[in-house]
């Protein structure tokens, strides 16, 4: 009992961004804002996904005018929560910073927010290309003590239960993490469009998939689904949902605590991505931003 109440808690202090899956497809839902966790052999990575609803518009929009909305919902998700995100990275880097996993290198893959045509959704991921770079990122050990790197992936913990919110329910001192995602979709609809032409646009559900080749996993998923030799954990909300305290729960048989502490991350993490913004990062922005104008 005291061993699932610490992991309960670490689970809560960890407050960086979530992670997905090298490789994998963006998350699904039709008309869902979504996070997806893919936890590979060899590498993590993290995609989020938000419905444009550029086909819910009428025939005969103007191309000019859904060219200008795709742009702009672009720019808003980049700056809203694609930066918001990355910054929380750099700030780790910029602690202790490391060549090797240098954002942008061989094994730390940023991708930029951009409108996909196919899923009608704006896409963006953060890709890390080894287990190394995963954990340079995400010290799995918030208490500061050391830990043997050489064994970690190794080591077993033993976890009955862990449970987190549903990460689009968590909330912040702005509202709801999903409502908020929402409203930046709602915001760009409404400056570039009459309200006649958004009538077959619906409000966005929502949608998180946690996806592990790990079979001794199980959860409470909505639906769980093997996808070839991985497995695919679902969990959905509408907008009306989030409020009702939807938890993402999952159960573990030996499992490895690398693997454990994806789980928990892709459940706590959320929050940064909105809630990020202290004077030490502030600070870490500007000179970003007068290292790039130099080199440009």
């Amino acid at each position: 009992m005291k061993r699932m109440l610490f992991v309960f808690m670490l689970c809560c202090l960890m407050v960086l961004p979530l992670v997905g899956c090298g490789g994998g497809e963006a998350p699904s839902g039709t008309n869902a804002i979504s996070m997806q966790v893919v936890a590979g052999r060899s590498s993590v990575s993290q995609s989020f996904a938000f419905p444009a609803g550029v086909k819910s518009l009428p025939e005969g929009t103007a191309q000019e005018k859904v060219d200008k909305y795709i742009q702009e919902l672009e720019n808003a998700i980049k700056l809203k929560i694609w930066n918001r995100m990355f910054l929380n990275y750099f700030a780790i880097y910029s602690q202790n910073p490391n060549n090797e996993f240098l954002i942008g290198g061989d094994y730390v893959d940023f991708k930029q927010a951009e409108y996909n045509s196919r899923t009608d959704k704006v896409e963006f991921s953060f890709n890390f290309k080894s287990y190394a770079a995963w954990n340079y990122y995400h010290p799995k050990n918030p208490s500061g003590e050391e830990q043997d790197e050489a064994n970690s992936e190794n080591l077993f913990l033993k976890i009955d239960l862990s449970q987190g919110d549903f990460p689009f329910a968590q909330e912040t001192e702005n509202g709801r993490v999903g409502e908020i995602y929402a409203k930046v979709i709602s915001d760009v609809q409404e400056a570039c469009f009459d309200i006649s032409e958004l009538e077959n646009v619906k409000a966005p559900s929502f949608e998180y998939q946690y996806v592990t080749f790990h079979k001794r996993i199980h959860s409470n998923a909505d639906a769980a689904i093997r996808d070839g030799d991985y497995y695919r954990h679902i969990w959905t909300s509408s907008k009306e949902g989030l409020s009702s305290g939807k938890k993402v729960e999952l159960k573990t048989v030996n499992a490895n605590r690398g693997w454990w502490y994806l789980v928990a991350l892709g459940s706590a993490l959320a929050i940064a991505g909105i809630t990020i913004g202290s004077m030490f990062i502030s600070d870490k922005t500007k000179k970003f931003k007068i290292e790039n104008k130099k080199k440009g």
